[in-house]
């Protein structure tokens, strides 16, 4: 039981009291939790830096983060920054003795989580994990319902963003709904975006897009997968960081998993993976597989691997980038009503299969970067053209403005450059039988005002004017008579 949970009939007993608040003293003090009492029905609540660390001062007990965490919070600098623990940043929870609780991230996003500790195995947030047995003797204690961001992790064997190395455990679905964006993360063997080494465990609802380094078992999602896994993708680049330290039986890197057994179900990688050399082995989902895979893929271009797995001539599953953008098409064993979806909310576009309990956004396969516009009118070598002319164009997914560029056709004079709003502009008042060229691109400033995306230009169009009113008039044009 931590401090902040004790019964006031506790305090009468000091010797009790002076015990637990050197159980919580750490860095700056005292710390308490929120709520909670620590068991699995009523876990302490956490909602600051210092929180999140005390979980190391109760291993055993469970807990709910209340409250995303992010670099300009209290207590980053001290506990989870580049300045934390003499520049070694976070200390992984359970990286001396083991953690044997449960954490529920409540939906919550933990960013900006600095590791820098390369002689250290067991490396994460969670360092290793054994997950206890449930209450009710049927489920397991659960890692879950978390998300990391822009992360900056180095570390030794058996690292990963959220977990070095998960052990053990009762069977079922230990970590679920969780997740790596942005970043990187890596060690030297058993290297995973989200998770080092899981473990006669099962986990399902887990992605990762970061990049992703290491020796050897390294993958996009989880470096060594002996435990069963659905529902799953990877975005991440994997590589070799050091080709002088493969190991002289390497099991080799993949899109998802480095060295997999067991189940792999409903699952794709679409994240580089590689250049290696020809002593390691590299597959668009596995380095090395024993498992079982079913209904998984993995992008063909987009990861640089013609087989899933490495060492082997194995094209089950590998498709190209626009097939994988018709997944729900392709994949009649996966839920599209319920666990994935395939278009994006904002623009209505078919993305890469990405899971509703989790969105990435925007969806992986997508691109902020707005299409081409086409230009409509004046055509393309139109002559005798008003002077005062309305240039029009097609909008263009995503773009929410434009960029239009309008110069003489000798490229001496520019008539205009600049933002439009509307499908639509109409110069001043141009020189008469002069050719002009022009072209647009479209802006996508939705995401990011102060640095929009900007996409590719239209095709170039000239057109040449036709004489102006007051040259119709001057003395030039009039008729002379006998």
């Amino acid at each position: 039981m931590l401090l902040g949970a004790i019964p006031k009939r506790h305090c009468l007993l000091p010797a009790l009291v002076l015990t637990l608040v050197g159980n919580l003293a750490f860095a700056n003090g005292v710390v308490t939790f929120d709520g909670g009492d620590g068991s699995e029905a009523n876990p302490y609540q956490i909602s600051t830096w210092a929180q999140l660390n005390a979980i190391r001062n109760d291993l055993s007990a469970h807990y709910l983060l209340t409250a995303s965490l992010a670099p300009s919070d209290d207590g980053y600098s001290t506990y989870a920054g580049a300045t934390a623990n003499a520049g070694q940043g976070w200390l992984p929870i359970g990286s001396g003795p083991f953690f044997t609780g449960s954490f529920d991230g409540g939906g919550n996003i933990i960013a900006g989580l600095f590791i820098n500790r390369p002689d250290l195995d067991y490396v994460g947030l969670f360092g290793y994990w054994i997950p206890p047995v449930s209450s009710d003797g049927e489920t397991p204690a659960q890692i879950k319902n978390i998300g990391l961001s822009d992360v900056a992790i180095v570390g030794g064997k058996y690292t990963g963003a959220l977990i070095g190395r998960l052990r053990f455990g009762q069977l079922g679905f230990s970590v679920e709904r969780a997740y790596v964006v942005g970043g990187s993360v890596s060690g030297t063997i058993a290297v995973g975006g989200l998770i080092g080494t899981l473990e006669a465990n099962e986990a399902r609802e887990i992605f990762s897009a970061v990049d992703v380094a290491g020796h050897d078992e390294v993958g996009g999602l989880i470096g060594r997968k002996l435990g069963a896994v659905e529902d799953c993708f990877a975005v991440s680049s994997v590589s070799i960081s050091d080709p002088d330290s493969i190991p002289a039986d390497p099991k080799g890197i993949g899109g998802l998993f480095g060295w997999a057994t067991r189940a792999t179900r409903r699952c794709y990688a679409a994240g580089a993976v590689g250049p290696v050399g020809t002593e390691t082995l590299a597959g668009g989902l596995f380095g090395t597989d024993g498992s079982d895979t079913e209904d998984s893929y993995w992008d063909v271009s987009s990861t640089g691997q013609t087989s899933a797995r490495g060492g082997a001539n194995d094209e089950m599953g590998g498709l190209d980038s626009s097939d994988m953008r018709q997944l729900d098409q392709i994949a009649t064993n996966w839920d599209f009503d319920n666990v994935w979806t395939i278009t994006d909310p904002a623009t209505g576009l078919a993305s890469y299969p990405y899971l509703r309990s989790m969105p990435l956004l925007p969806p992986p396969g997508n691109t902020a970067e707005p299409a081409a516009p086409t230009l409509t009118a004046p055509a393309d070598d139109a002559t005798d053209v008003d002077v005062v002319p309305t240039l029009t164009w097609s909008s263009a997914l995503l773009a929410n403005a434009y960029e239009l560029e309008l110069e003489t056709a000798d490229g001496l004079t520019t008539v205009y450059q600049g933002s439009v709003d509307d499908t639509s502009f109409t110069p001043e008042m141009l020189q008469g039988n002069t050719m002009y060229r022009w072209r647009v691109r479209g802006i996508n400033s939705l995401l990011d005002a102060d640095d929009p995306d900007l996409g590719p230009y239209s095709a170039t169009f000239d057109f040449t004017t036709g004489p102006r009113p007051d040259e119709i008039f001057s003395d030039r044009f009039q008729a002379t008579g006998p």
